[in-house]
């Protein structure tokens, strides 16, 4: 596999206006790019868009931007660049370009999260984001799929030991879960990775299809309707550990916000959240496992 040509701040600012980033942000990045491109970031840049080094590439970027990057744009611009090689990557695999700007669709979607829920512009899920650039994580239709080892350190998944190659299924706040197009992306996935993404399973196929999340938490089933995406995407999984402490719900229904008085209650399920949380309920977390997983080779 050829290395491509390390990106160039032209590039790298373009990239953030093809992802439809806001202008602001964009200027930024054309500014921030000017800085730190092409000689700063260089190595973690390349670190970045490989599996085995890229999280170590994150915390190395991490620990020298903690001082001097509030609102994240010096990190933005660095995973822009790693972004552009990725999508050379992608090409040199056989991935669509249309796969490319959908999986990469997080960052705007992330950037714009942060913003209605503090109202700044900033890049705060570089922790995350690095399995992207990686090729670890692809958005498939509705859902993103994760490539990974499952961790000694985690709750025990029926049939998948420590080690084993599974699929983690992640829910991006824009998905529509509807039963046509949750069957259409777990679908793509049971193709894509048996077929052309097989080439980025270092570890093997995956074995099991997870998904951890506070939209499989037993408690949540009780206050949705029955005609509820969530209820229908949780209808799939087998749950096999649940997590009543976990507080992750509070960033995803309530924008971040844990005081009562500044949950946003737009939505039925806000106001009901809100109403089962104040008389002491709780909500927290579930795994579970989709017992139908199989790779699709034909």
């Amino acid at each position: 596999m050829t290395t491509p040509a390390f990106p160039t701040p032209a590039q790298t600012a373009a990239l953030a206006r093809e992802l439809g980033l806001a202008e602001c942000v964009c200027r930024a990045v054309a500014a921030q790019a000017s800085a730190l491109l092409p000689d700063e970031c260089r190595e973690e840049i390349h670190a970045l868009i490989h599996p085995q080094t890229a999280e170590q590439a994150y915390d190395r970027l991490a620990q020298r931007f903690a001082q001097s990057d509030p609102d994240g744009m010096k990190m933005l611009t660095v995973y822009l660049a790693a972004a552009c090689l990725t999508r050379s990557r992608y090409a040199q695999l056989g991935f669509s370009d249309a796969l490319f700007l959908c999986s990469f669709g997080c960052i705007r979607r992330f950037i714009d999260e942060t913003h209605r829920a503090v109202g700044r512009y900033a890049f705060d899920r570089a922790f995350w984001a690095w399995r992207q650039l990686s090729c670890l994580l692809f958005r498939l239709g509705a859902l993103e799929f994760e490539y990974r080892l499952v961790k000694e350190s985690e709750a025990p998944i029926p049939g998948a030991p420590a080690g084993t190659p599974i699929l983690s299924v992640h829910i991006p706040s824009d998905a529509v879960l509807s039963q046509e197009a949750l069957q259409d992306s777990y679908t793509q996935a049971a193709h894509f990775f048996a077929r052309q993404g097989a080439c980025i399973c270092a570890h093997g196929s995956p074995q099991r299809m997870m998904c951890g999340s506070w939209l499989l938490s037993p408690e949540l089933q009780s206050l949705l309707d029955e005609a509820s995406g969530i209820r229908r995407f949780a209808k799939d999984y087998t749950i096999y550990a649940v997590d009543p402490d976990n507080e992750s719900f509070y960033e995803w229904l309530f924008e971040k916000k844990k005081d009562p008085a500044e949950m946003p209650q737009k939505t039925s399920l806000q106001r009901k959240a809100a109403a089962h949380l104040a008389k002491g309920g709780r909500l927290g977390s579930a795994r579970g496992i989709k017992e139908d997983f199989r790779l699709i080779a034909d």
